[in-house]
């Protein structure tokens, strides 16, 4: 990221998934093993010194604590959309800072090219360089993070138990914390022996206590999140094509409808576009056979896909989407039905 040229690197996240660890870490590091000036700071607090700075003549001092940087790590730089002097300021910062040779690290809960009111030079800055995604940790990831946190606070959790809440925990890192902390509270109530394993029969008692997990779902709601996943159609996915990818997300919808909803099978099958209701239920069998054995990766086409990490992310996503439409206001409910 060295050099005359602007290149930072930009990281943009979901929420909760350790971004501004992250940026401390490498900031940290950098403090370490080099003698350079390193600098952390969020967007909305370099946003209040430039304020400060402004009402007290105080310019001069603000840019010198940031142009004469090696290392400068902004976070949430979404804050400043739509501050037009903040942006203005922060832009002269970047250019300033990176001309000299700076190391620049950014972060932001979006992609700069989908952030409102972004002036557009900045966006293209933050462009210049590497945008590196954090994704959301995948199961085995999910698995020792819960298994860490539950060390943390001091509790046991059997196999069963973690592999259940891995299932489940798709959110942020502190989604997945707050779990845990309910799990040792019902497992204090409901355990004589503190000192055993808290078994998945424990974890699912506190998934079905969850809000999220309680709300109806709509067959509606499966085939649009599988279409999404999948890239299909709602046409496709309905239709009578006996494609291999397309009967594999027919059957993941078949299956999520089975175990989010309380729609038997004729009416999934009417649902799904199916004439006969036992292609359904032959869907879902074939389904849970693959979920229920030692490898569950499955090749559609030419892609290799994790079919359980599929359900997971789905089921996931739906619970989201539900629990998000129920905390709109009535009136944007009636809206949208109407």
């Amino acid at each position: 990221m060295r050099g005359k040229t602007i290149s930072p690197l930009f990281i943009p996240r979901s929420c909760g998934v350790g971004n501004t660890h992250l940026l401390q870490a490498i900031c940290k590091h950098a403090a370490k093993t080099s003698r350079g000036k390193v600098r952390y700071v969020t967007a909305e607090q370099f946003t209040n010194e430039f304020i400060a700075s402004s009402r007290c003549g105080e310019f001069a001092r603000f840019r010198t604590r940031y142009r004469n940087l090696d290392l400068l790590a902004i976070d949430d730089v979404h804050f400043v959309a739509s501050k037009i002097k903040t942006q203005e300021e922060l832009l002269h910062t970047i250019d300033a800072a990176g001309l000299r040779g700076a190391k620049l690290v950014l972060a932001s809960d979006e992609d700069p090219r989908h952030v409102r009111r972004l002036n557009k030079a900045l966006a293209n800055r933050f462009v210049a360089g590497l945008i590196a995604e954090i994704k959301r940790p995948d199961r085995a990831t999910r698995c020792s993070i819960i298994t860490r946190l539950a060390q943390r606070q001091c509790i046991q959790l059997s196999e069963g138990a973690v592999e259940r809440l891995a299932s489940q925990a798709l959110g942020s890192i502190r989604e997945i914390e707050g779990t845990v902390t309910r799990i040792r509270a019902t497992a204090s109530l409901l355990m004589s022996n503190s000192t055993s394993a808290i078994g998945s029969d424990i974890v699912e008692r506190v998934l079905r206590a969850t809000p999220a997990n309680s709300l109806p779902i709509r067959i509606a709601d499966i085939v649009s999140a599988t279409c999404s996943r999948s890239n299909l159609t709602i046409q496709d996915l309905r239709g009578s094509s006996r494609t291999s990818t397309i009967v594999f997300w027919r059957s993941v919808a078949s299956y999520l409808g089975r175990q989010l909803t309380s729609l038997s099978y004729p009416e999934l099958a009417t649902a799904l576009g199916r004439k006969n209701h036992s292609t359904v239920h032959a869907a879902v069998k074939r389904i849970t056979q693959h979920l229920q054995s030692k490898n569950t990766s499955i090749t559609i086409g030419n892609d290799i896909i994790e079919l359980r990490e599929v359900i997971d992310q789905l089921s996931w996503a739906i619970r989201s989407n539900a629990n998000c439409a129920s905390n709109k206001p009535q009136s944007e409910r009636n809206r949208r039905a109407e």
